[in-house]
């Protein structure tokens, strides 16, 4: 699937932080929202996301509903964060910090890290202003949009740590082919 716009597939190649990427494309500093924080049962999550980072169905995971915003508060991306709870390795512990994006609080800890894509392509971006909106879940007819999408785990010393997904607003992030 290719598409037309730059910013879109730089977003999608890119391996490394999403948040200085896009404030670098759109000129903007991007602020993060949490919607929700909670535990829950790896059994409660998609097979995917799991296996991503290496979760058993009985353990225990940190699951995070955010959404990166303008100053004016307008939704750049919708993002579903998901790590081992039991975990206290630096990176991890950075989700405890609901005041800074992931790839700004990546760089400040310095520690070594790297991505792995897993999936990409087009899903649905809600007309509602909802930053809680889970992965890649569509919406009924006639209320949303396309949009593109991006999954991939951050490896911490080469062990999968933490499974992102970011869904662009179109409005940001073209999604024509």
């Amino acid at each position: 699937m290719e598409f037309r716009a730059p910013i879109t597939r730089m977003l999608l190649a890119s391996d490394g932080s999403t948040t200085l990427l896009l404030e670098a494309l759109l000129g903007l500093e991007l602020h993060v929202e949490v919607a929700r924080q909670e535990l829950r049962s790896a059994g409660d999550l998609d097979r995917g996301v799991r296996s991503a980072i290496r979760a058993g169905r009985s353990d225990e995971l940190l699951v995070r509903h955010s959404a990166l915003r303008t100053a004016e508060g307008k939704i750049v991306s919708r993002n579903l964060v998901v790590t081992d709870a039991g975990s206290g390795t630096p990176m991890r512990g950075l989700l405890r910090d609901l005041d800074t994006p992931l790839g700004r609080g990546l760089i400040a800890l310095g520690v070594s890290q790297s991505r792995r894509l897993l999936d990409w392509g087009l899903a649905d971006w809600p007309l509602t202003d909802e930053a809680g909106a889970e992965g890649a879940v569509g919406t009924a007819a006639g209320d949303a949009d396309l949009c593109v999408y991006k999954a991939y785990v951050l490896l911490e010393e080469d062990v999968p740590a933490i499974y992102v997904h970011e869904r662009y607003n179109p409005e940001f992030v073209p999604a024509d082919r």
